[in-house]
């Protein structure tokens, strides 16, 4: 309860009320949205800790896997995980 989150369209929220299948949370834009727990609204992962970060990919895919497999090193290194 109370937690703040954020929704890739709403922007930031708060948790206001909690059930063992869903989230409800209040937008500073004032909507409110029942989620999953997992966060999804329709099939679709939507709520978060915090605002995610989205990259635009080149149209290589040579590239594009690079920079993801980067990326994804970099992050399970910082976090200290297992192999990619």
């Amino acid at each position: 309860m109370n937690d703040i989150v954020y929704d890739v369209v709403n922007g930031r929220g708060k948790v206001i009320a909690l059930t063992d299948a869903t989230i409800e949370v209040r937008f500073d834009n004032g909507r409110r949205i029942t989620f999953s727990p997992e966060g999804y609204l329709n099939g679709i992962r939507r709520l978060f800790w915090h605002n995610p970060l989205v990259l635009d990919p080149p149209k290589s895919l040579n590239e594009w896997e690079y920079a993801r497999k980067v990326i994804v090193t970099t992050y399970l290194l910082l976090t200290d995980r297992a192999e990619v």
